[in-house]
């Protein structure tokens, strides 16, 4: 993602009610996503997904240029949910997907099969033929910000973190998730809530109140 797709830049901490609107009516954000931005700091850029222009002649300022992960891929890999959570990446055994996928569940069976999987990509396709809890659409945020709480207590991970410094981070990809990424296959073509970035900003912004 270029940095014009992340226009426009809003004052987060000051978040008023007439740009939450356009926020919540125009580009499908939620209380729960503008409550979590507040927590980001006071300068926090947003991807408003389509219609880039019309979001900034409606909100104030006029963005700079960001520095931003768009993918975790390569150097920003570890902050993917199938990075191991092995000091030694050589290493891949669990991470932070089998714990995710597996609390989707209140089968232990179930929970037992996905944390065995030999990995990640294994337990996220298991994860699709099992019991789903009733009330999963309501806890995933909560049960996400659990995982990468303990991830990132990990002191290797912890410090790659913080040296991402400011930089915007965006779960980019190409196969069509929407809620904890930004897609940019040719049917989202760059739509994205992009939850797991905002949620490991915030993380990095917790961690930052800590020395490494």
């Amino acid at each position: 993602m270029t940095a014009a797709a992340l226009r426009p830049r809003i004052d987060t901490a000051a978040l008023d009610a007439a740009t939450a609107a356009v926020l919540i009516e125009k580009y499908g954000y939620t209380d729960e996503h503008l409550n979590t931005l507040k927590q980001l700091g006071s300068r926090t850029w947003v991807n408003a997904r389509h219609e880039v222009e019309t979001a900034a002649a409606v909100l104030a300022g006029s963005p700079p240029p960001v520095t931003a992960v768009t993918e975790f891929q390569g150097e920003h890999r570890f902050l993917s949910n199938f990075w191991p959570l092995d000091e030694d990446a050589s290493v891949k055994d669990y991470t932070a997907e089998h714990w995710y996928q597996a609390e989707k569940t209140t089968v232990m069976a179930e929970r037992d099969a996905i944390r065995a999987c030999k990995t990640p990509g294994e337990a996220k396709e298991l994860s699709q033929n099992i019991t789903v809890r009733e009330d999963w659409d309501n806890i995933k945020l909560n049960v996400m910000r659990k995982v990468l709480e303990q991830k990132f207590s990990l002191p290797w991970l912890r410090f790659q973190l913080l040296a991402t410094g400011s930089a915007v981070l965006i779960e980019g990809n190409n196969w069509c998730d929407t809620f904890w990424g930004v897609c940019h296959c040719p049917r989202h073509g760059g739509e994205g809530m992009n939850w797991l970035g905002l949620l490991l900003m915030q993380k990095r912004n917790e961690l930052g109140t800590t020395s490494l």
